[in-house]
């Protein structure tokens, strides 16, 4: 029997806050997908980042505290989730400045769905773990500084022409649009290498 077996699962300050956040993103997904004001489209694809991160982190409380063995077949749903933050964060952006999706979008989604299936048959397991790791992580830094970069570019390229007679909304959509970008990539790199840590 090894070590992972006889440790029984339990919180600790560390994954309680985690489980905290978790909690009050499946709130706040649930709030942007069925408001009616504003950009729907925007919103909704907002919740569905939110509550992509938000499941990410409930993956993480579920490794670390050992309460993943409850539920098995959850284990591991970071793997399709964290190839979807990049997509839906550029979409976000593109409907939130009035730009069309394009007829395409759905290639945005491969990689995801594609580890979906590597996730939900297990079919990664004939790697080496360590291996499967590294090209896995690699991947996954590699995706998100990609939409990321695509994102930063965006915005430079479109904010400047999104002016109209509200100064003061314009600012303040401005702001928020640098922020979410500031901190959805910060926030996500930690996160993921707190979890990767050894």
């Amino acid at each position: 029997m090894n070590e992972a077996q006889i440790i029984e699962p339990a919180l600790n300050l560390w994954t309680a806050l985690f489980l905290v956040a978790a909690a009050q993103g499946f709130f706040l997904a649930g709030m942007l997908a069925l408001t009616r004001r504003g950009n729907r489209k925007a919103n909704r694809l907002l919740a569905l980042f939110v509550l992509c991160f938000a499941l990410t982190l409930t993956d993480y409380v579920g490794y670390w505290s050992h309460y993943n063995r409850y539920v098995p077949y959850l284990a591991g749903i970071y793997l399709p989730l964290a190839l979807l933050f990049g997509p839906l964060l550029w979409l976000y952006l593109r409907a939130i400045l009035g730009l069309g999706s394009g007829r395409r979008v759905w290639l945005h989604f491969l990689p995801g769905g594609f580890m979906a299936l590597l996730w939900a048959g297990r079919l990664y397991q004939w790697l080496p773990e360590t291996t499967w790791f590294f090209l896995h992580n690699s991947f996954i830094i590699a995706h998100l500084s990609l939409y990321f970069g695509l994102s930063a570019r965006l915005l430079r390229a479109r904010l400047p022409q999104t002016q109209t007679t509200n100064g003061h909304a314009d600012q303040m959509r401005r702001n928020w649009l640098r922020t979410l970008l500031g901190y959805s990539p910060a926030s996500s790199w930690v996160i993921w290498l707190i979890f990767s840590w050894p």
